[in-house]
């Protein structure tokens, strides 16, 4: 990988490291005001929590 490789994929953990974190915070401020994992709301977070995830894990593998 050149310079600029490593540079992009750094770029891109950082902004998906932040994502998640903000994700995070939504999901659990969600979670704490309805006491409950709302089907319609919370899930479909999660699930993009969870692929941000993989993403950002594949991306640190590289």
């Amino acid at each position: 990988m050149t310079i600029a490789d490593t540079a992009v994929q750094l770029k891109l953990m950082i902004l998906f490291a932040v994502g998640l974190i903000a994700l995070l915070t939504v999901i659990i401020v969600s979670i704490h005001h309805d006491h409950r994992i709302a089907l319609t709301s919370t899930l479909p977070l999660i699930i993009v929590a969870v692929f941000m995830l993989i993403v950002l894990i594949s991306l640190f593998l590289l």
